[in-house]
């Protein structure tokens, strides 16, 4: 069974084995120990107890335990200078962890057995002594030190993770190449290019960000790399990615990419951060991405989303929480275009927002016309639908549900043998979609308002939907019932047709 030793902030009182339990839910400020069920004994005390127990000089804790056997030393959080403790130690331990201290200097020289070595937050820690006689180390994190020069990577032969994120490190030491790093850090540090990092052929994930990098020249040599990260650096292109087989994962926010038309992304990309950069609408390349799970557009300006965005099958966030989540995420992203609530709505509006809005203008002659069908739930709008959609026979077989959202249906006529495609869109008539009702109203359409005959309050809902498309279409109606519907000084610019002439007249516009 190993034993474990770490210190940190803990409670005054001492805390034997027994009691241990009761701390398992304490953060890590109050309680910092690591692998908890294989600990076999840690006590902590808040004074000298016996001839048997260490007082630390360093700070008022104390702790009794045979550190000789210990094989895992974690140290974290104590505010000193020097640190005296590790002369106390077994030096056959093969992980070492020291942690947001105040040390400026630390001599491991005998500590040769380590395989893992954690320095992370060290702010004023700037001379590790005896790091390179340390042959066997496997994970090596710096991350957060005052450390200005990277320990010459040819002696770890085995290094296997190495971050130095958020040091003043500007170059790798080592000419050797390194087949077992899989793991890189770099983010936030001085590096300028990507060609030293070929000495890691075999990496998996790699991280650039808020470095000096202006290219990504060198990177396609990591095939097996499947995590980059070049968030916040001033790259301008990404051609290189083509060529990155097994990438899965990739962040090039804030960079500054103006365009990606060209841009072969790989297949097996799953997630896509692009927050922040200049392009002006998504590329329909990106939309072809099959196994794309998370697309970052935040905080942007886009002049419109292509309609094959859609094809990725994936849920729309505009909230800044949802950014964590897999999806379109486009938080604080504005498009020209398109209404922010559009995206809010269920998957079938936003497919009929999409379909109303980016139909391809051919120049030439489209047998096509849009048929809109609007009115309250109830009035009989899918029930005609369903008869024009079946030549006018009644079926036998009616659900009279409510529409959910809004339903698309095609249907061909001849007429004077031409084809016509006529799209009917059936809008639901429940309250809540009033709202969605405008974002969809265009010109060159035909509406057909239904109200309930049935229903006493027919006059004021016939008004409320004709006031809705009054500066969208010309009205049709019946002169005798206008009067009793709309006043004519409530609708203005209005031509009064015969509803046969006018249906006809409408249908061949659409067509021309």
């Amino acid at each position: 069974m190993r034993k474990i030793v770490s210190f940190a902030s803990t409670p005054n009182e001492a805390i034997k084995w027994s009691e241990l339990g009761k701390y398992k839910r304490l953060s890590k400020e109050e309680l910092y120990i690591y692998d908890f069920e294989n600990i076999e004994e840690v006590h902590f005390i808040g004074s000298k107890k016996g001839e048997n127990d260490y007082e630390i000089e360093e700070t008022k804790w104390g702790i009794y335990i045979n550190m000789e056997e210990a094989i895992l030393l974690y140290i974290c959080s104590w505010q000193t200078k020097e640190f005296k403790l590790l002369e106390k130690i077994n030096k056959n331990i093969k992980c070492l962890d020291i942690r947001f201290t105040s040390i400026n200097e630390l001599d491991i020289s005998e500590f040769d057995k380590i395989n893992k070595l954690v320095l992370s937050n060290n702010r004023y820690l700037g001379l590790v002594n005896g790091i390179e006689k340390i042959s066997g180390l496997r994970e090596l994190y710096l991350n957060n030190s005052s450390i200005e020069k990277n320990p010459d990577l040819n002696n770890f032969p085995e290094i296997y993770v190495l971050n130095l994120s958020n040091t003043l490190i500007s170059d790798l030491e080592g000419d050797e190449v390194r087949r077992n790093c899989k793991f890189l850090d770099l983010s936030n540090t001085k590096i300028k290019s990507c060609k030293t990092i070929q000495i890691f052929p075999n990496l998996r994930r790699l991280s650039l960000q808020e470095t000096d990098i202006v290219s990504l020249k060198g990177i396609e040599q990591l095939k097996k790399l499947e995590s980059l990260n070049c968030r916040d650096t001033r790259i301008e292109t990404i051609n290189e990615v083509m060529n990155l087989e097994a990438l899965t994962s990739l962040n090039i926010s804030y960079t500054n990419i103006k365009t990606l038309d060209k841009v072969m992304f790989p297949n097996t990309i799953r997630s896509l951060v692009m927050d922040g950069i200049g392009i002006k609408t998504i590329p329909v390349n990106i939309c072809m991405l099959k196994n794309l799970r998370k697309l970052g557009i935040s905080n942007m300006h886009l002049d419109s989303l292509p309609p094959e965005i859609l094809d990725l099958q994936l849920n729309f966030n505009i909230d800044e929480e949802a950014r964590k989540r897999n999806g379109i995420n486009l938080f604080n992203t504005k498009i020209d275009n398109m209404d922010e609530s559009v995206l809010q709505q269920p998957r079938t509006i936003i497919s009929a927002w999409f379909k109303n809005n980016n139909r391809v203008r051919i120049p030439k002659k489209l047998n096509e016309a849009k048929v809109v069908f609007l009115g309250d739930g109830g009035a009989g709008k899918t029930f005609s639908i369903q008869r024009l959609l079946n030549n006018c026979e009644m079926q036998e077989e009616f659900s009279g549900e409510s529409t959910p959202g809004i339903s698309i249906q095609d249907c061909k006529y001849e007429i004077n043998g031409e084809e016509i495609l006529i799209h009917y869109w059936d809008f639901g008539g429940q309250e809540i979609m009033h709202s969605m009702h405008r974002m969809f109203l265009t010109k060159r359409t035909l509406y057909v308002v239904f109200v309930n005959a049935r229903d006493n309050t027919q006059d004021e809902r016939a008004r409320y939907w004709l006031h809705n498309i009054k500066s969208f279409a010309d009205l049709v109606l019946k002169e005798h019932e206008a009067a009793r519907w709309l006043t004519r000084e409530e609708l203005t610019d209005v031509e009064w047709l015969p509803a046969d002439v006018a249906v006809a007249e409408k249908i061949e516009e659409e067509m021309d």
